[in-house]
């Protein structure tokens, strides 16, 4: 199946970077004439963009009691600030989301 969707695909992306060789590797059979090193393999970092995976819901409550800037710099209180939010908020948020 891996080999039909690469074959199908734009382009091919590994989970990390760590994981871009393997993936080179793996599919290597699909670029006979490439060497591993060469065979179009990207990667994506695992991670999450907060602020574009925030709900407009979630992104109010936490502007309202964490900073709008909270993801642009250091990050050390953001754990403490986010406990300060009333639990009432935070259901209402969930369960209108």
């Amino acid at each position: 199946m891996a080999y039909l969707s690469a074959r199908g695909s734009g382009r091919i992306d590994a989970v990390s970077l760590l994981r871009a060789p393997v993936s080179r590797e793996l599919f290597t059979p699909i670029f006979p004439r490439l060497p591993a090193a060469e065979v179009p393999t990207s990667h994506v970092t695992s991670d999450v963009h907060t602020p574009t995976w925030d709900s407009a819901g979630a992104d109010e409550l936490c502007t309202t009691h964490c900073d709008k800037g909270r993801w642009l710099g250091p990050t050390d209180t953001i754990q403490a600030d986010m406990r300060t939010i009333p639990i009432d908020n935070l259901w209402y948020c969930r369960n209108s989301a």
